[in-house]
This record gives C-alpha cells, sequence and structure tokens, in this order.
C-alpha cells in the first residue's frame, strides 16, 4: 500500500532545490513538515539561498516581536 504522500516527494525535492522553506514548501503541497524534514534532510542549499532563509527567519522575528507589544 502506498503513502498517502506518494508523488509529493519529487516536488518538494525540487522546491527545495530553489531554495524554499519547509514552511513554503508546506503551503504549496500541504505535506507535513515531519515528512519534508525526512525527505529533504540531504539537499545542499546555495549560500545566497541560505541567506534567503535566514533573512527571512529574521524577518518573522521582527514581525513577532512587534505583534506582542
Amino acid at each position: 500500500m502506498q503513502s498517502r504522500w506518494f508523488g509529493y516527494k519529487e516536488k518538494a525535492i525540487e522546491l527545495r532545490k530553489q531554495g524554499l522553506s519547509y514552511r513554503e514548501i508546506e503551503e504549496i503541497l500541504s505535506v507535513p513538515r515531519s515528512n519534508l524534514s525526512h525527505w529533504l534532510r540531504t539537499i545542499k542549499l546555495t549560500n545566497e539561498q541560505k541567506l534567503r532563509l535566514a533573512q527571512n527567519y529574521g524577518n518573522g522575528l521582527i514581525k513577532a516581536r512587534a505583534r506582542s507589544v
């Protein structure tokens, strides 16, 4: 019996190679992050992709702090 998520793995790998975060991929494919973590753990990102993800993370922290005040 095939998994409910069968067929999503290749698309998830493609999106990750484009530099998308797990959360962005989760929103696009509606696949749990736990599956993504397992599938994508060996995908290497370029320095530019890592920088983009770090900036997104930092921007998210700024927004969260602004909402909490």
